[in-house]
């Protein structure tokens, strides 16, 4: 077996060679690579890839997405870190059971000399990271999966097409049926009044108020310039049909739609009062990062605005994990038929000295690690 890394800097000159779009399998897609190549947090030598082959054949791969973090320790000092968030981990099927995984979260860890976080991961992922013994707990943020629509023509095959994808037809009939009782329901339900304006670049208001209410918390620290990294290059693309490429990488790389979309919100004297990043994948709304004043109506004005917004652009799904706006939520908002509740698990390499008191303080966004780009 023969691993072999690639760091930021060689990153661009791999995914435009020829042993990358030769490769039976790849280990990043070509949207991602080039969104991984603009990261403005990433360091030329940071490793963004581990790959292990076998005979010339990519066995297994682990990617990781450079970042840096901000806290406070024990001491009240508070620590800058460069780190790395561990990325979409691959090993061929044929392959389990010889080490492989293993082989790569060793490798990567050393290159980053342990200071390694991870989220969003799977059963099997954790029981590895477990096994490392170089993980503890970060955090476990509480949410919610509100559906405003039925949208069982996609979440079935999704989960499973093996099983549902020759069904699809029949789901979508169930789904125009329930949802056209779900909009006559909606119709008689009291109409909310609240400002909000879309659009899809950072203007100047957007700026300033981002800076102005970003909170000292804040694990990650999103920049504007960070901000607007990930609003102009996504990890997926617009298209309905995937392209050879695509094909050959095991994550996700297109959608039927894919937007970032900037939502400003007032209140009843047209005052801003938060800004939210929308994150839209087909029918299906996410909320990567959110800047609000501190008073308390701040909650319910997103909440009412987030409902309007889904019921316009007919959409079916809400997931976040914020947990004021969640709350409000949970209380104001009628029109979703279905709320139910999610958690998020956070965890970070015991090299970190996060003081345990501090860590139950920090902010971490919906956005943070490589949530943001899908």
């Amino acid at each position: 077996m023969n691993i072999k890394i690639i760091c930021h800097k060689d990153l661009l000159e791999f995914i435009e060679s020829g042993d990358y779009s030769k490769s039976a399998n790849l280990p990043i897609s070509s949207i991602r690579g080039i969104s991984q190549v603009k990261n403005p947090r990433a360091l030329p030598d940071d490793l963004v890839i581990a790959m292990l082959f076998e005979q010339e054949e990519l066995q297994g791969y682990l990617g990781v997405l450079p970042d840096n973090l901000y806290f406070e320790n024990d001491k009240g000092e508070i620590k800058a870190e460069h780190a790395g968030w561990l990325s979409c981990i691959w090993v061929n099927p044929e392959m389990r059971g010889k080490g492989i995984a293993s082989l790569l979260i060793d490798t990567v860890f050393k290159a980053w000399d342990y200071r390694i976080l991870a989220t969003e991961f799977t059963p099997i992922a954790k029981g590895l990271y477990d096994k490392s013994g170089q993980f503890e707990d970060l955090a476990k943020p509480e949410g919610i999966r509100a559906y405003m629509r039925l949208n069982l023509s996609y979440l079935l095959p999704a989960k499973n097409p093996q099983k549902w994808t020759k069904f699809k037809f029949f789901l979508q009939v169930i789904d125009a049926f329930a949802n056209a009782f779900l909009n006559i329901r909606r119709f008689f339900l009291r109409k909310k009044k609240v400002k909000f304006i879309i659009q899809t670049e950072f203007d100047d208001d957007v700026r300033i108020f981002i800076e102005q209410n970003r909170s000292n918390n804040e694990l990650v620290k999103r920049s504007i310039e960070d901000l607007d990294w990930i609003l102009k290059n996504p990890w997926l693309r617009s298209n309905s049909v995937a392209d050879a490429l695509s094909k050959r990488y095991h994550f996700s790389s297109v959608a039927n739609y894919f937007a970032f979309k900037i939502m400003k919100v007032y209140n009843a004297e047209e005052q801003l009062m938060a800004v939210l990043m929308l994150s839209i994948r087909d029918e299906n709304l996410k909320i990567p990062y959110i800047y609000s004043c501190s008073e308390s109506e701040s909650a319910f004005l997103m909440a009412d605005a987030v409902e309007q917004f889904m019921i316009a652009e007919k959409l079916s799904m809400l997931t976040i994990f914020q947990t004021e706006l969640a709350a409000a939520i949970k209380k104001k908002c009628s029109s979703f038929f279905v709320i139910r509740n999610m958690k998020r698990h956070y965890i970070i390499s015991r090299k970190f000295e996060i003081g345990k008191k501090h860590s139950n303080q920090l902010t971490i966004q919906d956005g943070d690690a490589d949530a943001a780009f899908t």
